[in-house]
C-alpha cells in the first residue's frame, strides 16, 4: 500500500525514546500563566518603545538596553531624564533605571571586536543589557592583550575579564551511535524546523557545522532528503535538507508540541533578555530556558560565531541544530510557538555534559538564516 508520510511521524517515533531517557517533563506555561501574560505585555510595551525610538531621535540616542524580570515585566535602561521619558512614553508595568551608556554605544563595540577575536586574542564578547556594559573575556588575562583591545576601542562600558576555565564552548553534534534524530555522513542532530526555497522547495533545517558532509540524510533511518545548501561561521549555523519525494516537513515537535510560524519574531522588540525559551533538542528533549544575551560572539573550536543569542536551555551533543521557541501568550489562556532560532554550541564540561549554573547554550537567529540561506517560513 502506497501512503504519504511526514517527517514527523517518523521524528515522532525517534525522538520519544530519547526523551524518555532523559526523564525530564517541564510544565507547559499555564502553569505559570501570570509569568507569561506578563511577559506578553512585556514584548508589546517593548514594540511600542522601539517604535517610539523611531520617530524620536532623543529617546533613540538615549535607549540603554531592556530586559524581563523574574516577574516577566520590562525593564528599561536609559540615559538622561527618566521621569522624561516615563511621560513621553506613558507605558504601565515597565521598570525605568538610570544609565551611563546608551544601546548604540554597547552594541558598537560588542560589533567591532566580535569580528577581532581571533586577531586580538578574545574569547568572547557579550553585550550586557541587564549591567549595562560589554564583557569581554580572554583565555588568560594579560596586560599586552587588554592593550591591543583598548588600542582598538576604549570605553569604561568595556569589562575585561579572564575566563574561569570551567567547561568549554562545544558544538553540539555527535557520531551516529544507534537511533538519532537525522543523521548525514554519520553525524547525528537534530531537525530544527520546516522551510522552503524562495521558489518553494520544501524542506528542514539542520546545523550548519555540518554542511561539509553532503549526500543523505535520515530521520529513524528512513532517507527523507538531501543536504542541499547551507552556512556555518559568523552568525549563521545552519544547512537546508530537501525532502525527498513522499516526505514532507511538518510543524510539530516530538512531544506534541507545534509551532505556528519559524519567523522573524527575532526583531528589535522581540526579542530581549530575560524572554523565556524552550530548546527542543532530540538528546535533550524540551528543554526551558531564558535569553541571557541578544548579542554574543565566542571563538567556538577556532571558528567565529558572531551575533548569537546566548541563553541558559539545556543542549548537548546531539541537540545541534533544534529548534529554539518561545510561548506567545494569545489570550483567554491560548499559547502558541515560533521558532526563533536554531542551537548552535554549548558550554560543556569535557565529557560533553552539562554543567549546572555554569554552563549556556546559543543559537544562530532563523531571521538571519532564512535571509543567508535564501529560505522562508514552510
Amino acid at each position: 500500500m502506497n501512503f504519504r508520510k511526514t517527517l514527523s511521524t517518523i521524528m515522532v517515533t525517534v525522538l520519544f525514546f530519547t526523551m524518555l531517557i532523559g526523564g525530564n517533563v517541564f510544565a507547559d506555561p499555564g502553569d505559570n500563566s501570570n509569568f507569561i501574560t506578563n511577559q506578553n505585555n512585556a514584548l508589546e510595551n517593548n514594540k511600542i518603545l522601539h517604535e517610539n525610538m523611531k520617530k524620536n531621535s532623543e529617546l533613540d540616542e538615549n535607549f540603554a538596553g531592556a530586559y524581563i524580570d523574574e516577574d516577566g515585566n520590562l525593564n528599561v535602561n536609559y540615559v538622561g531624564d527618566i521621569e522624561k521619558v516615563k511621560n513621553t512614553l506613558k507605558l504601565n508595568n515597565v521598570n525605568f533605571h538610570s544609565a551611563k551608556y546608551s544601546y548604540k554605544h554597547l552594541e558598537d563595540i560588542t560589533n567591532k571586536l566580535s569580528d577581532k577575536m581571533i586577531e586580538l586574542g578574545i574569547k568572547s564578547v557579550e553585550l550586557d543589557d541587564r549591567n549595562n556594559k560589554v564583557i569581554i573575556t580572554l583565555d588568560k588575562f594579560d596586560k599586552e592583550k587588554e592593550n591591543r583591545i583598548k588600542k582598538e576601542i576604549d570605553s569604561p562600558a568595556m569589562d575585561i575579564i579572564e575566563d574561569s576555565h570551567v567547561g568549554s564552548a562545544q558544538f553540539t553534534v555527535n557520531v551516529t551511535n544507534g537511533a538519532q534524530a537525522i543523521t548525514a555522513g554519520g553525524q547525528g542532530s537534530t531537525v530544527g524546523c520546516a522551510a522552503k526555497t524562495t521558489s518553494g522547495v520544501a524542506g528542514f533545517l539542520i546545523p550548519g557545522h555540518i554542511t561539509a558532509i553532503a549526500g543523505d540524510c535520515s530521520v529513524g533511518g528512513n532517507v527523507v532528503g538531501t543536504v542541499d545548501h547551507g552556512q556555518f561561521g559568523g552568525k549563521i549555523d545552519a544547512t537546508f535538507v530537501k525532502c525527498n519525494t513522499g516526505y514532507t516537513p511538518c510543524e510539530n515537535f516530538t512531544n506534541g508540541d507545534s509551532y505556528i510560524a519559524a519567523t522573524v519574531d527575532t526583531s528589535q522588540y522581540g526579542l530581549v533578555v530575560g524572554l523565556s525559551v524552550y530548546g527542543y533538542g532530540s538528546k535533550s528533549g524540551k528543554q526551558p530556558g531564558k535569553v541571557l544575551s541578544t548579542n554574543y560572539s565566542e571563538v567556538v573550536d577556532g571558528t567565529p560565531m558572531t551575533n548569537m543569542v546566548k541563553c541558559d536551555y539545556k543542549a548537548v551533543h546531539g541537540d545541534s541544530g533544534a529548534g529554539v521557541a518561545y510561548y506567545r501568550y494569545k489570550g483567554s489562556a491560548s499559547y502558541e510557538y515560533d521558532v526563533m532560532g536554531l542551537q548552535s554550541f554549548s558550554k560543556l564540561a569535557t565529557d560533553g555534559s552539562w554543567i549546572p549554573g555554569t554552563s549556556y547554550s546559543a543559537f544562530s537567529r532563523i531571521d538571519y538564516i532564512f535571509s543567508a540561506l535564501g529560505l522562508q517560513n514552510y
